[in-house]
């Protein structure tokens, strides 16, 4: 792909990743080659973990040839633990659905839940590691208070109050309970997109979808697939190849998707660098029917000056040094600055720090300037990053 900085650690598929990705999503003739290719050249015991959860989409394509016995066995145990692992997070969605409406407070569910009610009618095609959901802005205080009394642990048991606090910087939080139940409760739709313009589109194009016998609110298909493209090509501690199969089960359904919409809320979200690359991406490697037109577009579109080279950073494998953990700060505060009134009005550098200190959760001078130097490091290339804050 000319043009694209792939990185198969963080990003994008390996060959090998990417043969069987086409085996799961192409048609005809040429999924079957990329199937028989991969399968000559990776054995079994030799599956990375990508691979593996790949392994029942095919199994239930081709019951049988071109499937050996072994493949075939291992797709259905695999099949077999995420069907039953996601039955009982479909419980948890159910119950954290029943909690917060009993209390009033409205949420639509994210990510593996919203793409498992709506496009995957077998949920053992998809693995999922947690719950993730959205409330409203001005309801999240009330949403930690009512999650707390069900028993569930805030991460770092911290307060409504304290978590009120990290909203200005972040835009979700983990809670747990009892044995293995997670969740993350999201204020922001995206990670990295404080904008309330952008959490409105998602609330307004919500739309109600069945799981497990209950009506839940999920996002519209147009905005599942923006939000898988702009969320999976981002810095992750974690391959974050999911997001093609996802982007895949959601363009191979019979979903029709909004392509204006889902450009003004690239736009908007001042993410349309890494959602023309994910489309992009899907189109000429996995020949996903995305019009030319719409990638086209996007291709038009100016983006701000930082978020092309954020773009170039988010795909940078973990960990970040000094200087990169500086940028990644950077840009981070360049996004919710506009959002926040009292940071807007501040100098630069002055909400800079006031930033970071919230971000690190330091409660003193002392916490604060340790957990400074931890983050910025001592390299001297620092210094005229933090110079530029002024125009960010």
């Amino acid at each position: 792909m000319s043009g694209l900085s792939l990185n198969a650690n963080i990003c994008w598929p390996s060959a090998e990743q990417e043969r069987l990705l086409r085996a799961c999503f192409l048609s005809g003739p040429d999924a079957l080659r990329e199937f028989e290719t991969w399968r000559g050249e990776v054995p079994i015991d030799q599956m990375d973990e990508v691979s593996r959860r790949l392994a029942p989409i095919l199994v239930r394509r081709w019951d049988g040839d071109p499937l050996d016995e072994s493949f075939a066995a291992l797709g259905k145990r695999i099949h077999l633990a995420q069907w039953s692992q996601n039955r009982r997070r479909i419980s948890i969605a159910l119950s954290l659905h029943k909690t917060l409406s009993s209390a009033g407070i409205q949420c639509m569910f994210l990510k593996g839940m919203a793409l498992l009610s709506r496009f995957c009618a077998d949920s053992g095609l998809r693995v999922m590691g947690d719950v993730d959901f959205l409330v409203h802005g001005n309801e999240v205080v009330k949403a930690v208070e009512v999650l707390i009394a069900a028993k569930w642990i805030a991460e770092d048991n911290l307060t409504s109050n304290e978590i009120r606090r990290q909203m200005r910087v972040g835009h979700a939080w983990h809670f747990s309970r009892g044995q293995g139940e997670q969740c993350d409760m999201h204020w922001h739709p995206l990670v990295r997109c404080p904008s309330p313009s952008v959490a409105e589109e998602f609330w307004k194009g919500a739309e109600w979808v069945d799981l497990g016998g209950n009506r839940v609110l999920a996002p519209c298909a147009t905005d599942q697939l923006f939000h898988v493209c702009a969320h999976g090509l981002q810095w992750s501690w974690t391959p974050q190849t999911r997001w093609i199969s996802d982007a895949m089960t959601i363009l191979t359904s019979e979903e029709s998707i909004d392509w204006q919409r889902l450009q003004e809320l690239a736009t908007a979200a001042k993410m349309s660098v890494r959602v023309h690359a994910a489309l992009r991406y899907l189109h000429e490697r996995m020949e996903a029917p995305v019009p030319k037109r719409a990638l086209d577009r996007l291709a038009m579109h100016r983006p701000v000056a930082w978020e092309r080279s954020e773009y170039e950073l988010l795909q940078k494998p973990c960990p970040l040094g000094a200087v990169d953990s500086l940028r990644w700060h950077i840009t981070n505060f360049r996004r919710i600055r506009p959002f926040d009134n009292a940071w807007s009005n501040k100098p630069g550098w002055i909400a800079f720090l006031e930033y970071l200190r919230i971000f690190l959760r330091a409660t003193g001078a002392r916490s604060f300037v340790t957990s400074l130097w931890w983050v910025l490091g001592t390299r001297w290339r620092g210094r005229g990053a933090v110079s530029s804050l002024t125009s960010s």
